[in-house]
């Protein structure tokens, strides 16, 4: 898929309002007070325009909006023009394939990053746009040891749409929460997940040291935490030869751990299926994933599991060891077994605890 095919589908329907801007605006004063005054700032991978435009309004000098979507730059240009906003700079452009001849004080590298497939380069590039040695970094990364990133880097295993003409022919099947979300999990063409060590390889690889830790957007928002998916936030700076600041980061769940497991067996059964079979499964991953979010991120575990073993059993799907038990236990739960010695060797989970307490339907 072309990278303005993928920006159609995230962005053809969004408006850009002053409600929203404010919010923005709100989240980027409270990251920097006042650090931006002044400053020109980068702003890469744009998209809406709206970081763009809370940066602006958080006193930077001048921004410089990039963003390799021709349609994403003439959107937002369009916006520009009409409200007279003259000190944001609008440059279609694809850093990893020819540099950009502009210099920033503050890279602005939110949302884009996971999707960079030549972090070198694109490192190298950025590096050169420096007006000052000790320039300013904020990046966002992807969390590997999320539940996010089973469900998305599980579908896309097995799916990833080749054009937004193919996503738009199966969009009806997806419930509105999931739907809003696979429109970018589902066709961008490249996604990486980071754990803490790599994050602290790419501050070691670039001489980059770490300054501060945040909670992302949804959390100032008002929205709980949630071990579901918390981003990785970090304000950075070039060359100042600094200690990292330790990262704080989620533990791994035992229940993550057993869905991992359990997909790659179902994985297996369906390598070798065809397409249509494939994207079935995603669908109704997918669906169960989103649909669970409403409630608990205890039950998103719980719905998970249901659903693959929901599989395993109609497929006769064989599994071996741990997750042979935990199969057994499931068929216990369907019949109101006994099953307290079965809970006693898995050890203490909420899906073991699950499947004891309950008689389940599936």
């Amino acid at each position: 898929m072309n990278i303005n095919d993928y920006a159609n589908s995230m962005f053809r329907n969004e408006h850009l309002t002053d409600s929203w801007i404010e919010k923005c605006y709100d989240y980027v004063k409270f990251l920097f007070g006042d650090q931006l005054r002044g400053k020109v700032i980068l702003d890469y991978g744009f998209g809406r325009g709206n970081w763009s435009l809370a940066l602006l309004r958080a006193g930077a000098k001048s921004v410089l909006a990039v963003d390799a979507s021709e349609d994403n730059v003439f959107r937002f240009s369009e916006y520009c023009n009409k409200h007279k906003i003259d000190t944001i700079k609008i440059i279609r452009g694809n850093i990893l394939e020819q540099p950009i001849d502009e210099k920033a004080d503050f890279f602005w590298i939110y949302g884009i990053l996971h999707h960079i497939d030549d972090i070198e380069l694109f490192m190298q590039r950025l590096k050169s746009m420096h007006r000052k040695p000790h320039a300013y970094y904020y990046l966002y990364l992807y969390d590997a040891n999320s539940l996010r990133h089973f469900i998305v880097d599980s579908c896309r295993q097995l799916l990833v749409y080749s054009s937004e003409k193919n996503y738009l022919l199966s969009m009806p099947y997806y419930i509105d929460v999931a739907r809003k979300r696979v429109r970018d999990d589902l066709v961008a063409p490249y996604i990486k997940w980071y754990e803490t060590k790599d994050i602290l390889t790419l501050c070691e690889r670039y001489s980059l040291s770490i300054l501060q830790q945040d909670k992302d957007f949804q959390h100032f928002l008002g929205n709980a935490d949630s071990d579901e998916f918390a981003p990785y936030q970090f304000l950075v700076v070039n060359n100042e030869g600094l200690s990292n600041l330790e990262i704080v980061s989620s533990p791994v769940q035992t229940e993550l751990v057993i869905l991992k497991e359990l997909f790659s067996e179902v994985f297996k059964h369906y390598k070798y299926k065809t397409e249509q079979e494939k994207e079935s499964l995603v669908i109704g991953l997918t669906n169960t994933y989103y649909c669970a979010q409403q409630q608990d991120v205890s039950k998103i575990y719980l719905k998970l599991f249901l659903y693959l073993i929901n599989i395993v059993l109609t497929y006769n799907i064989q599994l071996q060891e741990q997750l042979g038990d935990y199969l057994t236990l499931t068929k216990k739960a369907l019949t109101d077994d006994e099953r307290l010695r079965v809970y006693q060797h898995l050890g203490s989970n909420k899906i073991t605890r699950f499947l004891v307490k309950n008689k389940i339907r599936l």
